[in-house]
């Protein structure tokens, strides 16, 4: 790995979270420490773009070294339902990258001096043939004849090899499987809407009953307390007092 950018593929349309402290986070794995975060809720190193997030960084990484990423709850929403957001990232093996250290790479250079004609001689080299008449304890009788044979042999010069350079070591892609996982964070941000609209539809089914209720319990105190209805009250009383009298 060199420097540059990643961009991790979803498998739907996805986009900026709707809040802040979403944050995705590079860590030093030999020492847990954490070298770089960026707020997906509002940093322009983070892009969203169709099924893909770019995460432009401006760190320069250690040679040598291996970084692993981990990611907040919400750090990507989804495009259907009701925007349900994705679960954190805390493994630090879940998405991990080496940088290629340049330092360990070798160059070799060979050179071989071609050879000059040789003669080879072989001797001791010889032919046997079986005495059939000499069989009788199944032993079997040769008889050597020795000869002598020269070889002359030219060999070609070889080519001299070319120098190579080792190249930087890819660390294998691991696809694994997951299971969408629903996180209470996420059926509070699901239900965001629809507790939105019922607000909304119950406001307005309540209101004529509300405007109702008011206008009679108004009317009711305002015939209490009229000066007119008090004093035709007052006038009953003492009429009916007087009446009692009799």
């Amino acid at each position: 790995m060199v420097q540059g950018s990643a961009s991790p593929i979803a498998t739907s349309a996805v986009g900026r979270p709707s809040r802040n402290g979403t944050n995705i986070c590079f860590h030093l794995d030999s020492t847990n420490a954490t070298v770089l975060c960026y707020d997906s809720g509002y940093s322009p190193n983070v892009i969203y773009t169709g099924y893909t997030i770019v995460i432009v960084t401006t760190i320069t990484w250690t040679p040598g070294q291996s970084y692993y990423v981990t990611m907040d709850s919400g750090f990507a929403s989804g495009s259907v339902f009701c925007h349900a957001e994705s679960a954190p990232i805390t493994d630090k093996t879940f998405w991990r990258f080496d940088i290629w250290n340049p330092a360990l790479s070798s160059t070799t250079t060979t050179t071989t001096t071609p050879p000059t004609t040789h003669t080879v001689t072989s001797l001791g080299t010889t032919t046997t043939s079986i005495n059939t008449a000499c069989t009788t304890s199944g032993i079997v009788v040769t008889s050597t004849n020795a000869s002598t044979t020269t070889t002359t042999a030219s060999t070609t010069p070889p080519t001299t090899a070319a120098p190579t350079t080792a190249g930087p070591t890819t660390t294998g892609v691991t696809t694994e499987s997951t299971i969408p996982v629903f996180y209470p964070a996420d059926f509070e941000n699901a239900c965001k809407q629809p507790v939105a609209i019922m607000s909304a539809v119950m406001m307005v089914a309540f209101m004529p009953i509300h405007t109702l209720a008011m206008y009679a319990a108004f009317t009711k105190f305002s015939n209490m307390f009229k000066p007119s209805n008090t004093a035709a009250k007052a006038r009953h009383q003492q009429r009916m007092k007087n009446i009692l009298r009799r």
